[in-house]
């Protein structure tokens, strides 16, 4: 793990929040006020440049109160991941033969977002970083624990460890909890307004579930970091438990199930949500008529897009389209039923 320190802001500012919660007060120490585990230390900021393992990163963003942007796949080719020279020499025969397969499927005609789940959890990546202090040192804590499971994660909890040494962070001072506790219930069902979904599900998934912060995960994630991480890729599988309100759940169906979406990958969690509150396509977010991504859903008829157009798009705006490839569409990524009534 290499980690840059871009900016720090206000690095003074938890003694100024101090003293304003405590207006009798004319003078603190600083260095007591950075030592306290407490909110008041999430208020400094510090600013990083990481490129890491896609399985670190992940730890760090099931840090909830995470603020991160990674770069995209979308703007690079993915068959030219890299990796770290000690991934390469433990692992190096692992990581040609996923890149060899990724090659033969793009050169086959394989869509992008289908055979970069061949890319291994060990390939680097690089992000954009906001974290406090605090987080910083809680995110080390959950490193050097990981590092006892797997010798991999000692030289990323020693990177992180040199950064906490060079901004003065207390990070003994501050406590930690496990932020990946094992999955050991497994339920479906609902509780009062909440839906509960266990699944199994590619790994690739969970990385977009765990940035959806209002969403409850748990997941084996440690289970894998355990079991030979080396051997896993994006599309691996890994157990996952995810809760939520009714109304968030509605929120996230009404954008997963428009058809510009990736439904496919989301079908696992989102269709037993839709049949335990009765979901439909009147959450659609072209309810009302009106497309809100009419340029987009416009380009799929052209030949920029090479993906099928919308068939409830094509119906509001009477333009002519292939429908069997929209009902061939609908099979392949497991779309709602619904869908059905626009292919007719």
């Amino acid at each position: 793990m290499k980690i840059e320190i871009y900016d720090i802001r206000k690095d003074s500012i938890a003694k100024d929040v101090w003293l304003y919660s405590r207006p009798n007060l004319q003078s603190a120490n600083s260095k007591e006020i950075e030592g306290i585990d407490a909110p008041i230390n999430d208020f400094p900021t510090i600013y990083l440049k990481v490129t890491s393992t896609i399985i670190e990163r992940e730890i760090i963003a099931s840090f909830r109160d995470h603020i991160m942007w990674a770069q995209t796949s979308r703007v690079q080719d993915p068959i030219s991941f890299t990796v770290s020279p000690s991934v390469m020499a433990r692992n190096g025969s692992f990581i040609d033969l996923c890149r060899g397969e990724m090659k033969r499927q793009k050169d086959s005609g394989v869509r992008q977002d289908e055979y970069r789940m061949l890319m291994p959890l060990t390939a680097d990546t690089s992000y954009m970083l906001k974290v406090s202090p605090r987080l910083l040192a809680k995110i080390y804590h959950q490193f050097k624990y990981l590092s006892k499971i797997n010798s991999m994660f000692t030289e990323s909890a020693d990177s992180i460890l040199q950064k906490l040494i060079a901004l003065g962070v207390q990070f003994d001072k501050y406590s930690w909890i496990d932020v990946n506790p094992m999955l050991k219930l497994i339920d479906t069902g609902t509780i009062g307004d909440y839906g509960v979904v266990y699944s199994k599900v590619p790994f690739s998934l969970r990385t977009h579930l765990i940035r959806h912060n209002i969403l409850s995960v748990k997941d084996t994630i440690v289970s894998l970091i355990r079991g030979g991480i080396d051997s896993m890729i994006l599309g691996s599988t890994i157990d996952v438990q995810v809760a939520a309100d009714r109304n968030v759940w509605e929120s996230i169906y009404s954008k997963r199930s428009c058809w510009l979406a990736h439904y496919n990958m989301w079908s696992q969690i989102l269709t037993p949500i839709a049949d335990m509150f009765g979901f439909s396509d009147s959450l659609l977010p072209c309810e009302n008529g009106i497309c809100p991504y009419d340029g987009d859903a416009r380009v799929r008829y052209t030949d920029a897009d090479p993906g099928v157009p919308c068939p409830k798009h094509a119906k509001i705006k009477s333009i002519s389209m292939n429908l069997q490839e929209a009902r061939d569409q609908i099979q392949i990524e497991n779309r709602p039923e619904f869908w059905q009534e626009y292919v007719k």
